[in-house]
């Protein structure tokens, strides 16, 4: 998380948004925060929800190995000040996040993944063009064929959508800024190196919707 001075609702905001991406899947970490309000009271958990004039703020329980069950709605305009812990690893891949697969497994797992989409209906090669060959684009390649087979599923699960996929004979992966787009045959899906804006399969879903 880059250090700067920052007002209180963008920060929330971009908290809120870093829990539903890594609620979406994204191994990322998500700091606990704490509220520190005008009446003296504070607040410590995760940011669920920012919606003026109110952030909606999850409790952590007692062992911070369970999901939050408590939820606490305070009034943006109450807050003082917030501490975000352990900043430093905020935004980063947590520290269970799984290492970088080789090239070897990296084929292996898209063999998977084109296996399983063809059993929804698409009968599309998954390729990779991929020009680094670093940790990190191994890992972003990977995250995004598992986005891939997720969304590709979801969009093959109505007769519209499997329709719209058939005139692809190539679905490729690649390291980009736009999500998807369609060249010629093949169905063009792509994620930056930095996993904090990895698409999640949702957010991949409404890209492929949007361009077929």
């Amino acid at each position: 998380m880059e250090r700067k001075a920052r007002d209180i609702p963008d920060l929330l905001q971009e908290l809120a948004g870093w829990k539903a991406r890594a609620d979406g899947g994204l191994p990322i970490a998500v700091p606990v925060v704490t509220l520190w309000l005008r009446s003296g009271a504070r607040a410590t958990g995760l940011v669920a929800d920012v919606r003026h004039p109110v952030v909606l703020l999850l409790q952590l329980s007692e062992d911070r190995r369970q999901e939050p069950s408590d939820a606490v709605h305070v009034p943006l305009a109450s807050v003082e000040a917030v501490t975000v812990h352990d900043d430093l690893r905020a935004g980063q891949a947590r520290p269970d996040a799984p290492a970088p697969p080789s090239k070897l497994e990296l084929g292996r797992r898209l063999k998977l993944a084109e296996e399983a989409i063809r059993a929804a209906g698409v009968q599309a090669r998954l390729v990779v063009q991929l020009k680094e060959e670093g940790e990190d684009a191994l890992r972003a390649i990977e995250a995004l064929a598992a986005a891939a087979r997720i969304a590709l599923e979801k969009v093959a699960a109505r007769e519209d959508g499997k329709a719209a996929l058939q005139p692809f004979s190539e679905v490729r992966l690649a390291l980009g800024a736009e999500p998807a787009k369609v060249e010629g045959a093949t169905l063009v899906l792509a994620t930056p190196v930095e996993l904090l804006f990895w698409p999640t399969a949702d957010e991949l879903l409404a890209k492929i919707e949007a361009a077929l």
